[in-house]
């Protein structure tokens, strides 16, 4: 049986998603006489070891609960739906910015699957950016602007529409390999959660818009973009001034994903970068995974568009994840 585990963290809990193939409501009502129904136990640890093993498991930081369908008893009550099982729990209990998780899903006949144990990493500090209270018309404070490779020099100016203000990068210069940077001021993070909404505006050659992270220079760091002309969402990596793309898992042959989106929109691009590991979203949807060890230390986060791109940007956040020590990438 295939086990489906998701888990993400909010300021106060930690929301779960458990899912298998053959769940079976019908047996929701369990009464004298009748096999237990399927059930749920969730077991967290303060954390991993560097060999992905589970620490503390005898402490009273533990937490461990069995839920089971139509059983006041659960602890947490979650909620099922079509093999799917949903929870919440405080993130208090947890302690640490680190914990690990393990997830039994019992079967009434008695059968019984494990998942792996997998660490969660609980975010800290975060540096969030939105343009609202920035001047019209100039650059936004905070904000400070770079070019990579070559070309005229970037306009990052605030601009308002659709209700919001944002700041667009407005020079639309159709140098192939001009690459304009804003990068957060005062933002230095290796593991990071980084997101932003944007709306791909205009350009001919290229309707792009990206995020960088573990910025050293504007000549070498990671990228995520997404191209409303070429519909498709690559992960490159930027090194002495070359750019790179770096293969999803799997798929090594690959450029990246195909995926179409509307330029007219907003949409919302998110990386989360752990280790070597990163992950790539637009909407919400996880497209592909790649792992590199190229850039290993701490850097700058911001935003990139390419050549005449002309991209809206708004709402930035950056959660740093980077744990006090060395700890394995998470399970997949």
């Amino acid at each position: 049986r295939a086990v489906r585990l998701q888990a993400t963290v909010s300021d106060g809990q930690v929301h779960l998603l458990v899912a298998w193939d053959d769940a079976d409501e019908d047996r929701a009502v369990a009464g004298p006489g009748v096999e237990a129904a399927d059930s749920v136990r969730a077991t967290f640890a303060t954390g991993l070891s560097p060999e992905g093993q589970p620490v503390g498991l005898d402490d009273a930081q533990v937490l461990s609960f069995v839920a089971r369908p139509g059983a006041a008893t659960a602890q947490p009550h979650g909620s099922w739906r079509e093999g799917r099982w949903r929870t919440m729990l405080s993130r208090s209990g947890l302690g640490t910015r680190t914990a690990a998780l393990r997830v039994e899903v019992g079967e009434g006949g008695g059968g019984r699957w494990l998942t792996p144990w997998v660490r969660l990493v609980i975010g800290g500090e975060a540096a969030v950016r939105d343009f609202e209270k920035d001047e019209l018309g100039k650059a936004a404070a905070g904000m400070s602007a770079a070019l990579a490779g070559e070309g005229k020099p970037p306009a990052w100016i605030v601009r308002e529409g659709d209700g919001r203000r944002s700041l667009v990068q407005e020079c639309a210069d159709e140098t192939d390999a001009r690459f304009p940077l804003a990068l957060v001021d005062g933002v230095n993070m290796k593991d990071v959660d980084l997101s932003v909404s944007f709306k791909a505006l205009d350009g001919f050659k290229d309707r792009a818009a990206g995020l960088v992270w573990r910025v050293k220079d504007a000549g070498n760091h990671y990228i995520l973009r997404a191209n409303a002309l070429e519909k498709n969402v690559v992960l490159y990596k930027m090194q002495d001034n070359l750019r790179v793309d770096l293969p999803p898992v799997g798929h090594e042959a690959d450029y990246g994903v195909k995926v179409e989106f509307d330029p007219a929109a907003w949409h919302v691009l998110r990386v989360v970068a752990v280790g070597e590991r990163f992950q790539a979203y637009l909407d919400g949807r996880l497209l592909f995974e790649v792992v590199d060890k190229t850039f290993t230390e701490a850097g700058g986060v911001g935003l990139w568009t390419k050549s005449d791109s002309v991209t809206a940007f708004d709402d930035v956040l950056a959660v740093d994840l980077t744990t006090p020590r060395s700890l394995p990438a998470p399970a997949r």
